[in-house]
């Protein structure tokens, strides 16, 4: 549960980041005010670093759920077996019209985020 509340924060707290950002840039476009790119490169960083945190936790949640499935299974499987297996269910589910949008996908980028962010303070 620590984790998924991690997660939440910390995509919360980026994604403000980056609309913060990016609405500047625009709002002075719009007022045709001399702007630099740097708002514009700094808005997709703050998307792109989250993304490279949940890289870090996601081959722990897709082996967990791997390992799961082979027990149903009731046999013994390989390492890469269950990640690959763990992130082709992941990957399926998300892709599930508006259930995997919005329920799937930010549970699991909030779960995958928390490891992530946690692992290199350990």
């Amino acid at each position: 549960m620590r984790t998924i509340l991690v997660g939440a924060i910390g995509w919360v707290l980026f994604g403000a980041l980056a609309f913060w950002l990016y609405a500047k840039a625009e709002f002075d476009r719009l007022l045709e005010i001399a702007t630099e790119p740097a708002y514009l490169v700094a808005a997709c960083i703050a998307v792109i670093v989250p993304s490279l945190v949940c890289l870090l936790g996601a081959p722990g949640l897709y082996t967990h759920i791997g390992t799961r499935i082979a027990a149903l299974r009731q046999r013994e499987s390989s390492e890469f077996w269950c990640v690959a297996v763990g992130a082709l269910v992941s990957l399926i589910a998300a892709l599930f019209p508006f259930v995997g949008w919005f329920l799937v996908l930010p549970l699991l980028l909030a779960v995958e985020f928390g490891p992530g962010f946690r692992s290199p303070l350990r």
